[in-house]
């Protein structure tokens, strides 16, 4: 190789010594035509151009090059420590011409270990556009915008969607964009603000599999609660907490998740029931005066059992015969109450009665009414006296056992025959019997009949088969 170089370096001379006229020209090595641009033109399709190489061990001196320390100068350094590589002489250090340095197109080779965009000392590192800074990342290693970015165009966003990222709203706050457009902000005293109220059917906050369940803000100081797009509850500023829709009694609103046919919902305006089972158990009904707790009202034979510490069966109300048991639980069908207890009776209302032929003291009584009058008021054909009384309509009539007012297997006493009597007040005749027999009767027109019926033409009548006299009358 260097027999070859030091034949083409002769011939160039004795070119050069043959042509002295064009000393000045440009030299071409292995061509005959070197550029015009070139002072020297070395051609090769298979050759390179070997520098000097030398062992720069401080690239801050000349050394190893002696004769000389000319600006510009080209080695090759082979020194691992100070770099391998092609370096040329500044006039006062050796300056690799492949530095470590980030290219404007990319570097290669690199190694995220030992290579870095930064700086080695405690100095902040700042990056511009337009030489205006945009960020800066801290010594501290903090990065810092120096712009907050607005709505339209967050601070961070993508290169495919520039409306969308996040941006600094305000002193301490944070604000997170989509389309242009604010939808949550982090303010300093750590509340999370949504920047829209949302609807039932795009509740602000949602799930991505399911978008149309979460919650929103229907309304200044409301917070509602939405599933399948429908608003379930809503907890106004009242501190109450309202259900969107009545529920139903196979579905009450208010139920549980292992009994949903169970639970409270509301039948109408002002009305509310409970539901067992699918079942209208009790429902409470506010209707002014007329308001009411209303036991079956789904009219689904349900029974109504009332308890005490003594008796599981102090009440009783058999839903499926219509009737009422006081003890039992299944009282008698041909009875619309029945009281079991055998140490205790029924105690009727006790009234202070003034007249049979006056009502009060009750108001407006119904035929058949019954009491027990407590009171010894009026005489004659309207005395009353204590005892069981019932109206029939016009006056108050006296049940047997009323004291006065019957004749006593034992005699009466207090008795006037002005006014008390055996016999009728109507246009009916009146009837003696012995033996479950009619022995003597006494028509309705005062004639009498003993052993027969009377005539109607005579006054009185004895005649009784098979005796032989009717009348015997006997003297001392």
């Amino acid at each position: 190789m260097k027999t070859k170089l030091l034949s083409k370096l002769c011939i160039i001379f004795m070119v050069v010594i043959a042509t002295h006229e064009n000393l000045t020209a440009q030299v071409g090595i292995n061509t005959i035509t070197p550029q015009a641009g070139s002072i020297l033109d070395v051609e090769s399709t298979n050759k390179g151009f070997l520098v000097p190489r030398v062992n720069i061990a401080d690239l801050s001196t000349i050394a190893p090059i002696t004769g000389g320390s000319t600006e510009s100068l080209l080695v090759y350094n082979t020194n691992t420590t100070t770099g391998k590589g092609f370096h040329y002489w500044t006039g006062t250090v050796w300056f690799p011409i492949l530095s470590d340095d980030w290219k404007s197109s990319g570097n290669i080779g690199t190694s995220p270990a030992t290579n870095f965009i930064g700086t080695v000392d405690n100095v902040d590192m700042s990056f511009r556009t337009n030489n205006t800074e945009r960020f800066r990342m801290t010594a501290g290693g903090t990065l810092r915008a120096y712009t907050s970015g607005t709505a339209a165009a967050p601070l961070f966003n993508w290169n495919g969607d520039t409306d969308t990222g996040f941006f600094r709203s305000a002193a301490d706050e944070f604000s997170i964009v989509t389309g242009g457009v604010s939808r949550l902000s982090i303010l300093s005293d750590g509340r999370i603000l949504a920047n829209a109220g949302g609807t039932a059917t795009n509740p602000t906050f949602a799930w991505s599999g399911d978008t149309n369940k979460g919650f929103y803000s229907p309304g200044a100081d409301m917070f509602g609660l939405v599933t399948n797009g429908v608003e379930r509850l809503r907890i106004p500023n009242s501190n109450q907490i309202f259900a969107m829709a009545d529920g139903t009694n196979t579905a009450p609103f208010y139920s549980w998740d292992s009994d949903p046919d169970t639970g409270i919902w509301r039948t109408a305006t002002d009305r509310i029931a409970i539901s067992a089972g699918g079942r209208e158990m009790v429902e409470f009904n506010e209707n002014g005066a007329n308001s009411e707790v209303v036991f079956n009202d789904g009219a689904t034979n349900s029974s109504l059992r009332v308890e005490t510490a003594n008796d599981v069966n102090t009440l009783f109300i058999d839903g499926t015969n219509d009737n009422i048991g006081l003890g039992t639980n299944s009282p008698n069908n041909s009875a619309q109450l029945e009281m079991t207890n055998t140490d205790r009776g029924i105690l009727i209302n006790r009234v202070a009665l003034t007249a049979t032929n006056v009502a009060g003291p009750v108001t407006s009584p119904a035929t058949g009414l019954l009491v027990y009058n407590t009171a010894n008021s009026s005489s004659g054909s309207t005395e009353v006296l204590p005892g069981f009384y019932y109206w029939d309509g016009s006056r108050w009539i006296a049940m047997g056992g009323t004291g006065g007012k019957d004749w006593s297997l034992e005699g009466n006493a207090g008795t006037s025959v002005a006014t008390n009597f055996l016999g009728t007040t109507d246009n009916t005749s009146m009837s003696f019997k012995t033996n479950d027999i009619e022995r003597v009767r006494i028509d309705s027109d005062g004639t009498l009949g003993i052993g027969s019926l009377p005539y109607t033409n005579t006054t009185l009548r004895v005649n009784k088969p098979g005796e032989t006299f009717g009348v015997i009358a006997e003297t001392n």
